[in-house]
């Protein structure tokens, strides 16, 4: 289920609009997040594309965010990168581990 007004954001234009943007404002120490976004994308440059990643994170689970607060969108990337985990959904990062949503969300931080 694709939910209207996040759905119609990541498939906008404008890369992803504030979807995007509240993925990037995810970390704390946005430099950290870059370097990974880096080498994230070193290994994948065929994702080096702001609404493209915006794309794979929306549509990597059959439904989007429909939650407006910061909190609520922390709590489904953390169910995201849960989901990522238990399905083997993983890349390997300058010897970190990580899930794909966090490193495209790292990425993102890169392209933003």
């Amino acid at each position: 289920m694709r939910v209207p007004g996040i759905a119609l954001a990541a498939e906008d234009k404008a890369v992803g609009g504030e979807f995007a943007d509240g993925l990037v404002r995810i970390f704390r120490d946005q430099r950290s997040a870059r370097t990974i976004g880096r080498e994230y994308l070193k290994g994948v440059p065929a994702e080096a594309d702001k609404a493209h990643l915006v794309s794979l994170i929306s549509q990597s689970r059959n439904q989007t965010p429909d939650l407006p607060g910061r909190l609520s969108l922390e709590e489904w990337i953390s169910s995201r990168i849960r989901e990522d985990f238990s399905s083997s959904k993983v890349v390997n990062v300058g010897g970190w581990v990580l899930s794909e949503t966090e490193a495209r969300i790292c990425a993102i931080c890169v392209l933003s």
